[in-house]
């Protein structure tokens, strides 16, 4: 092999070489961008949590867990009798204070709902801390969610609590969480 030989494949190498070393840059800034990002999702959902817990929804889930123990109260009465009856049931149960403070949780859920959807907050932890408060809302009240949908004609009242009572769903059948 002569020298210009040894030239020419030496400045292509040199030239491979940087090609490579560009795409593993530009690799590896892309890992560090998709993991800044995700670090800043999984930040925006803590925020929710916080906000979940303050003083005026921690009032809120108080008042509905109350609802959910006069409901339990008379639910094997009501399934007996069929679903129409639970839904009459409902509709007299929950009053004006009862309303404000599901309406309340359930605005959080549609906050909630748009900064997963629109990816500002991760969907995937946001499932994990609010999923099962989700399941436990839409599993109880959801013939009352669905009358004031069409009540109101407003098929979005509730839209994000049944989004995360979806999504947790899976997670629950394969018995991942509570």
């Amino acid at each position: 092999m002569n020298i210009d030989n040894l030239k020419k494949w030496s400045e292509l190498l040199i030239a491979w070489l940087t090609i490579l070393g560009t795409f593993i840059g530009a690799g590896y800034a892309l890992f560090q961008y998709n993991s800044n990002i995700n670090a800043e999702r999984v930040k925006e959902t803590l925020v929710f949590v916080d906000k979940f817990d303050n003083e005026q929804n921690t009032k809120s889930k108080q008042y509905i867990e109350q609802l959910f123990e006069k409901i339990d109260k008379k639910v094997y009465l009501l399934n007996k009798d069929g679903y129409g009856n639970y839904n009459k049931f409902l509709s007299k149960t929950i009053n004006n204070t009862y309303k404000h403070h599901l309406n309340n949780i359930l605005d959080f859920y549609d906050g909630l709902y748009i900064c997963a959807t629109s990816k500002l907050c991760s969907n995937e932890v946001a499932v994990t801390f609010f999923g099962k408060y989700a399941y436990d809302i839409v599993g109880t009240l959801y013939p009352y969610i669905e009358e004031q949908q069409i009540k109101y004609r407003d098929i979005k009242y509730g839209e994000g609590v049944i989004y995360f009572f979806n999504s947790y769903l899976p997670i629950k059948k394969r018995g991942m969480l509570g």
